[in-house]
């Protein structure tokens, strides 16, 4: 019981955060594109549910080529982030291998191979924050006006238009 609870809190923990990372990126590209934030554009373009999180990273990978290696090594720590993101929303049924006398859940790339949650949290905790400085860091450059909360969240401060 003690590890399956610790399972769902990092679970939660890994959801939460990256909903924020993902508001992070609509604010890099809606300010990148119009110059402003735009309630409307957020709505009706960026939060539609056919718009992938994919796209979007496609989209933030263009508008960071000129930031060079920086800017790579943002995308790559997004998609993986968005990896460990989705292996902790969706993989979750145990499976017991009779012949290894173990259960495990199986990782979707190699089912023969069980998932390391911890280690899956670890790599996640040690990113998440540098993706988030860069992020904030990319939103204030294009012109939105951020404020950071003491406990890490962030509010864009900007009037929408």
């Amino acid at each position: 019981m003690g590890e399956e609870h610790e399972i769902s809190v990092q679970r939660a923990s890994v959801i939460e955060e990256f909903i924020g990372l993902e508001a992070l990126v609509d604010c890099v590209i809606g300010v990148h594109y119009l110059g402003r934030l735009s309630l409307a554009f957020y709505h009706e373009v960026l939060y539609d549910e056919y718009f992938s999180f994919g796209l979007k990273v496609r989209i933030l990978e263009k508008i960071l080529a000129s930031d060079g290696k920086a800017g790579k090594e943002t995308v790559q720590r997004l998609r993986r982030a968005s990896s460990i993101r989705n292996i902790f929303a969706h993989c979750g049924v145990t499976r017991y291998e009779a012949s290894a006398g173990r259960s495990c859940v199986p990782n979707p790339r190699d089912p023969e191979e069980g998932i390391d949650y911890g280690v899956l949290y670890a790599e996640y905790s040690v990113s998440i924050p540098l993706l988030r400085d860069f992020l904030l860091q990319k939103a204030v450059e294009k012109g939105a006006k951020i404020s950071i909360n003491k406990d890490g969240t962030w509010e864009e401060v900007r009037p929408l238009q």
